[in-house]
């Protein structure tokens, strides 16, 4: 009986270990550009000769076409080390674009809604304006909703008066709805300009000029 117990941990212990041995070793995705960046975290989509999208572990979004990429490698995690971030200088590729108002280019990859937050999200003023627009949004979709249910109860309604008072009150609500959301464009439009003057600010500032004595007399350093 007691050498029955011994091999049934034994053999429990070699039906688990494949399972510890995963757990202990993460694996995350590593996109090395051609600048010398590299940017770790989990490809979200990858478009064959195209374009790839990473998302990093603070949730920011990154998109990238090929010719931007060195290589593509997917390295393991030993276990999470507390270190200070690199800093890497911010790009103007990096620049968002708007187009007829609406739509949300960068790198020459169309932004979703929600890529789009993610990318604001690194700077909090234009995320500022970006929650700001998602409030006019969310708002409209209400009002709408609500006009919406009371138009349709309107219509069920037989006595004619009471029908033509109820949907008229749904219609206007409605309208209202619609008004309201007109506030999500020129929000959006703002934080994205933010965001984009952000990069360039950051860009501006990486730039300094000292002029001072050196070993070999008076001089000017510039660092970028």
């Amino acid at each position: 009986m007691k050498k029955s117990f011994v091999s049934f941990f034994v053999l429990l212990f070699v039906i688990s270990l494949p399972g510890f041995i995963q757990g202990q070793t993460q694996t995350e995705d590593v996109v090395y550009l051609k600048n010398g960046t590299i940017v770790r975290g989990t490809i979200t989509e990858q478009n064959l000769n195209q374009s790839v999208k990473i998302q990093t572990k603070d949730n920011s979004l990154f998109v990238f076409s090929m010719e931007e990429i060195d290589k593509i490698t997917k390295e393991s995690i030993a276990a999470p080390q507390k270190t200070t971030p690199k800093q890497t200088s911010p790009s103007l590729s990096d620049t968002i674009s708007i187009v007829k108002n609406k739509l949300f280019y960068q790198h020459g990859i169309r932004l979703s809604h929600r890529e789009l937050k993610l990318i604001l999200h690194s700077n909090p003023e234009a995320y500022s304006y970006c929650k700001t627009a998602n409030g006019y949004s969310t708002a409209g979709d209400v009002f709408m909703v609500i006009g919406a249910t009371i138009v349709l109860g309107g219509v069920l309604v037989s006595n004619l008066p009471t029908k033509i008072i109820i949907c008229g009150s749904g219609l206007g609500i409605e309208l209202l709805g619609l008004l309201i959301s007109t506030g999500y464009r020129p929000n959006m439009r703002m934080a994205v300009k933010t965001y984009n003057k952000g990069l360039k600010d950051a860009k501006q500032t990486m730039a300094s000029v000292r002029v001072g004595l050196t070993n070999y007399g008076m001089g000017i350093t510039i660092g970028f």
